[in-house]
């Protein structure tokens, strides 16, 4: 599922708007990288004092139904969090599924952004703010609007998130959606019209010539939509609002409402070093940071970003000090091996003294980074703790290496999409626990048939034997007593059972024991 995915697209000018985005609402889905352990994390990365995420207090700017926000609510509980949307449908759903959990950290408003109260009457300052899927999505006045408002609502030490849809990516885009206005009946319920666009560019592929640009792009688009849900088809390319930015014209509207960029709340795409080496080349010489966002942009077509801004007046550059780094917490994915002379690596091949020649690790985008030897072990190290975090005072000590280079080699590999960084512990468990528990969100979830929102903040589709699974995963039983009771449950074989519950290992699903 796409991070593009936007639970905030119902806040709209007026009721006609929200009642668009009600006739097929987004799937209740978690937003990882806009948690503030993640935003704070990216934060601390460029030298700033990003405020505790414990106790911190969260604003989100079209919330939707409020799913992204009690997923926060429920694992941080000395946290406030405060969801705005204009929908009454959704708003009344999120409080409805924040009554049933018991969660009384968490406040959800129904109201446009310019009838919101003052900031301490909302329960503000705030310390990280949260807009996603709404700013490409709502007239250009309005954009103006949000960015006052986070302005005018963000603490001195705030960090706020701002996804939005870019150019030069989605001037391809647009001409499908183009094609899908124009060939379908905006009257028409939303199913309905979501199958008609998507025969109509289906008839598009068919009628153009082999080996055209115009079929290479149209096959693109079908390509990229296969994977996506109707919902997301009908906001993107059949909402009557959706204006994609150049990243510089948006770091131009920020910066006249009085705010400073700061990142990319995805590393992978912030520093030139880290691409492909001919794009690396390209911006070897370019040093100004915005200059390099928008050649990244230019040269991957980019279409989506996830922009962090603190209040101008603020600094924010790359740090290697361990003081300021020590905040943060690492882990590395579980699919991110270890491997050598291109053959993979497991933990335990080898002696602690072997030498370990030319390593290299997997990054998210599926290609081999280089490792200077000092970071094998530490990147080992991770992996024992994997999918959970190790904190990066730790690692800097565990190495055999001077602090700063293994913190520098370290930012490296954040932001070559090897590791991944957190501004709080993520703890889950690392092996099937003799008792599997799951929170009570989860299970909730589970028996709603809505995706599960795991320990590291990611949403993930278990399906009805899964969720049958995790119903069950409350302390009380083992995994033999699950498997039993679901193989009876839902006809399937103990060996399907038990694969799944390996998968949610993987995923961090299960709480430590």
């Amino acid at each position: 599922m796409s991070d593009a995915l936007h639970a905030g697209a119902s806040q709209r000018l007026g009721s006609a708007s929200a009642e668009h985005y009600d006739e097929l609402p987004y799937p209740n889905l978690v937003h990882g990288r806009s948690h503030p352990r993640t935003t704070g994390a990216m934060a601390v990365l460029y030298g700033l004092d990003a405020p505790p995420v414990e106790t911190a207090r969260v604003l989100d700017l079209g919330t939707a139904a409020g799913a992204n926000l009690i997923a926060m609510a429920a694992e941080l509980p000395k946290a406030r969090f405060v969801g705005v949307d204009v929908s009454p449908r959704q708003i009344e759903a999120g409080r409805q599924m924040a009554r049933d959990l018991g969660l009384d950290n968490l406040n959800l408003v129904c109201a446009s952004f310019e009838e919101l109260p003052e900031v301490e009457a909302l329960g503000g300052p705030f310390d990280y703010v949260i807009c996603h899927g709404v700013f490409s999505w709502v007239p250009p006045a309005l954009r103006k609007v949000i960015l006052d408002l986070v302005t005018r609502v963000l603490s001195p030490r705030g960090v706020a998130y701002i996804s939005y849809n870019t150019y030069p990516g989605w001037h391809f885009g647009n001409i499908v959606r183009e094609l899908m206005l124009r060939e379908t009946d905006p009257q028409m319920p939303a199913l309905e019209r979501v199958l008609a666009a998507r025969r109509a560019l289906e008839r598009h592929v068919e009628a153009s010539e082999d080996k055209s640009l115009r079929r290479a792009l149209l096959v693109a688009e079908r390509e990229l939509l296969s994977d996506h849900t109707d919902s997301y088809l009908f906001h993107e390319y059949l909402t009557p609002d959706h204006h994609p930015l150049w990243f510089s014209d948006f770091v131009a509207a920020a910066a006249e409402a009085g705010l400073s960029y700061v990142t990319d709340a995805l590393p992978g795409i912030v520093l030139g070093a880290t691409q492909a080496a001919n794009l690396a080349e390209v911006l070897r010489d370019v040093h100004d940071p915005i200059a390099v966002q928008s050649a990244i942009d230019q040269h991957l077509n980019n279409r989506f970003r996830r922009s962090l801004l603190v209040r101008a007046g603020a600094h924010p550059a790359l740090t290697l000090s361990p003081a300021t780094l020590s905040r943060l917490h690492v882990r590395i994915p579980r699919d991110h091996f270890l491997v050598r002379d291109g053959g993979r690596r497991t933990a335990d091949a080898e002696g602690p003294d072997a030498d370990f020649g030319e390593m290299r690790v997997k990054n998210r985008r599926g290609a081999l980074v280089p490792l200077a030897p000092p970071m094998v072990p530490v990147l080992e190290r991770l992996r024992t703790a994997s999918p959970g975090t190790l904190p990066w005072s730790e690692l800097v000590d565990f190495a055999d290496a001077d602090a700063r280079f293994v913190s520098g080699s370290l930012v490296g590999l954040v932001f070559g999409e090897v590791l991944e960084v957190s501004l709080t512990p993520v703890t889950c468990a690392t092996h099937l626990p003799e008792r599997p528990n799951v929170p009570a969100l989860n299970r909730y979830q589970a028996r709603h048939g809505d995706p599960i929102a795991s320990r590291l903040f990611a949403s993930e589709g278990v399906g009805d034997v899964g969720a049958a699974i995790l119903a069950l995963c409350d302390g009380t039983r083992s995994p033999g007593e699950i498997r039993d009771a679901v193989v009876v449950a839902r006809g399937v074989t103990p060996e399907r059972v038990e694969q799944l519950m390996r998968v949610f290992v993987e995923r961090g699903i299960f709480l430590a024991e």
